[in-house]
């Protein structure tokens, strides 16, 4: 292999690893902006005493005719 090939190949790993720094910069900038996002939920949450739970949501509400009208209820079931 020859000096130049040498060098090449040298350059090119640089690119690669340049490449995957400003990836994984990237990546950490996202998670960073996720986290600050996180924790501004939990102190609206605290602030307006919202309490999240992992419970599913309730079923969607189903027409109910009554006398000819319709009404929906809040929670069906």
């Amino acid at each position: 292999m020859s000096f130049r090939t040498s060098l090449i190949n040298i350059k090119h790993s640089i690119k690669e690893y340049l490449n995957f720094i400003n990836q994984a910069s990237k990546f950490i900038y996202q998670a960073q902006n996720f986290i600050n996002e996180d924790k501004r939920l939990i102190r609206a949450s605290q602030k307006f005493n919202i309490k999240f739970t992992n419970k599913p949501n309730p079923p969607a509400p189903f027409p109910q005719r009554e006398g000819g009208e319709i009404k929906a209820s809040l929670f069906a079931g």
